[in-house]
């Protein structure tokens, strides 16, 4: 892999380096130093410039496929760099840090993932809808191809059924292998209802699987699922009762659906959070199949079809303004990301026949790298849960701005609530009590002991 060329710092390095692609013009300061004038040339073979005056990175083959070309952000233009974060976190259903760094960087080259932890960290939307459960260990579910074994589960919206047109139910359904997720809302939960739409919208779109593992609820030990599943071949497994870590994924996957609702329906300007989640389903299963999952490093969708999904959080259009010529004279120009699915020399003469060798063969490539990634990902899973620890919370600082859960307790009540956010006070940490489980934060004028054993405040919000 070519090593990473240096960002212009300047608008003045910006704009000579243009320069010099468009007309081959070297500084005067260097034309003298041939030392110089070499590194200068090199530097500047590393990009290409578009009829816009935009500077890109050269794109790269790698496994035999063309990369996509990467836009450069100058260090200088703050404006243009916060508008990628918010294009990237704010509209793509607020993805964590490194999910958000990994969609900037394969498109924009000039963004560090410092910037964007730290910008991450300081979103109100995120900090108040932070999980205050913690991690169990996991018996791992191994899958080695798409499609292969499913896992499907049901969350309850019955509460916000009057402003969701009725419908009380969320149908989620997650490729084992894959991680790809399909998300189906229903008016109720009887079987003759969740076996419609297993065929309609996973099995005819998919194929049936070999394995649907799903808990004991009434509707998916019903005769008509029991059928269905014999019918087409399919072994069916039930979890231990009372034991939802039986099927941790599709359990992981709902509770990462009712983080992105809340995100997503949280009004920042209001401080309201809205319940119409029936509007946002489809944005969010979107942004989830074409984010990158950590468990393989793949989309979900590439896993399952060998091509990235198009969509908007891939293609951002932006204006920005820069200075073309030694007179500082303005020009607006607009810059869109293109996608490259593969590289073919001889693109108008392939035959039907070659270009589906080549897809199978990417594809091939692709699930191949899928499971060896599996493989080293339940590997540190298992490494984790011997030695996972607690987080030392007595780092924070004195004085520390921190969010707190003052309202949530223990109990399952609490824990089932949906559409809510989790951290709903902000305060400042003063001092942990002596036997480092409870820290002492001042909220409102008030010092309240909260307790950190339970992990009740976020340490992570920015001053």
């Amino acid at each position: 892999m070519p090593a990473i060329p240096k960002i212009p710092e300047t608008l003045e390095e910006y704009q000579i380096i243009i320069k010099y692609l468009q007309s081959k013009t070297i500084p005067n300061d260097i034309q003298q130093d041939p030392t110089k004038k070499s590194n200068f040339i090199r530097h500047c073979k590393k990009f290409e410039v578009d009829e816009n005056n935009f500077l890109y990175v050269k794109p790269i083959m790698k496994d035999g496929i063309t990369l996509e070309k990467r836009c450069v952000i100058p260090k200088y233009d703050e404006e243009i760099r916060a508008l990628i974060l918010e294009h990237f976190h704010d509209q793509a259903n607020h993805r964590e840090y490194h999910k958000t760094f990994f969609a900037i960087s394969e498109k924009h080259i000039g963004i560090t993932q410092e910037e964007v932890r730290t910008y991450v960290n300081q979103c109100n939307t995120c900090i108040i809808t932070t999980s205050i459960k913690k991690k169990t260990d996991m018996k791992n579910v191994i899958s080695t191809a798409p499609c292969q074994h499913i896992q499907i589960d049901l969350i309850d919206f019955q509460d916000f059924a009057k402003v969701n047109n009725d419908f009380a139910w969320l149908l989620t359904c997650i490729c084992v292998f894959s991680k790809f997720l399909i998300a189906v809302s229903m008016k109720n939960k009887e079987a003759s209802t969740v076996a419609t739409h297993l065929i309609k919208d996973v099995f005819k779109v998919f194929g049936p699987p070999m394995i649907i593992q799903s808990d004991n609820g009434k509707e998916f030990v019903a005769r008509i699922i029991t059928e269905i599943c014999e019918a087409l071949n399919i072994t069916i497994r039930h979890g231990r009762p009372r034991h939802p870590q039986s099927q941790g994924q599709i359990e992981r996957l709902n509770q990462t659906v009712g983080h992105g609702f809340t995100k997503l329906l949280w009004n920042q300007s209001n401080q309201l959070q809205r319940k119409d989640w029936i509007n946002v389903i489809d944005m969010f299963v979107m942004s989830y199949n074409s984010t990158v999952h950590k468990a393989h490093g793949c989309t979900p969708h590439e896993a399952i079809f060998g091509w990235k999904m198009h969509c908007v959080y891939d293609t951002p259009d932006f204006s920005r303004t820069i200075a073309t010529s030694e007179t500082s004279t303005s020009k607006t120009i607009t810059a869109t990301s293109k996608i490259t699915v593969f590289e073919t020399t001889t693109s108008e003469t392939i035959t039907d026949k070659a270009a589906m060798e080549q897809c199978i063969s990417h594809m091939l490539k692709i699930h191949q790298s899928i499971n060896a990634s599996l493989e080293k990902y339940r590997e540190k899973l298992g490494c984790n849960n011997v030695h996972r620890k607690k987080m030392a919370n007595n780092t924070i600082k004195t004085g520390t701005e921190v969010a707190i859960a003052l309202d949530h307790n223990m109990n399952q009540q609490t824990h089932k609530r949906k559409l809510q956010p989790t951290f709903s006070e902000r305060g400042v940490f003063k001092s942990l009590k002596s036997n480092n489980h409870t820290a002492i934060v001042e909220v409102n004028g008030k010092d309240v002991q909260i307790p950190v054993k339970r992990s009740y405040f976020h340490q992570d919000v920015a001053t």
